[in-house]
């Protein structure tokens, strides 16, 4: 099952943004600037089993930091058409994708 990188908000957490920071620096080791984070407009919270889920997404380009995956079975970088062809992604992740697709990506390269 192929899915977005994430996880449940810890006591430190002040928001959601620092939730999805932490989360990020815990399963790839990748330390994103508050700045560099932002919200998938218009999306969000999606409703989930545990509490609502929000959606992020940042610009990453500090080729220096190499991933070092420490969670799940593999990584890899997808096309959001190539991802959303995926029979085995998420339901989370495929209507992230899906928002982002229709509603923020088109507009990034405008």
């Amino acid at each position: 099952m192929w899915s977005l990188f994430g996880g449940r908000s810890e006591a430190e957490d002040f928001d959601p943004v620092a939730t999805w920071q932490r989360e990020v620096n815990e399963e790839l080791g990748v330390l994103l600037e508050r700045s560099q984070i932002r919200p998938v407009p218009d999306f969000g919270p999606y409703p989930g089993p545990v509490g609502p889920r929000h959606s992020f997404f940042a610009e990453w380009a500090d080729t220096s930091q190499a991933f070092a995956l420490t969670e799940g079975e593999a990584l890899a970088w997808f096309a959001i058409d190539d991802a959303l062809a995926l029979d085995n992604l998420s339901d989370f992740a495929r209507a992230t994708l899906t928002h982002f697709h229709d509603h923020v990506e088109n507009s990034l390269n405008s």
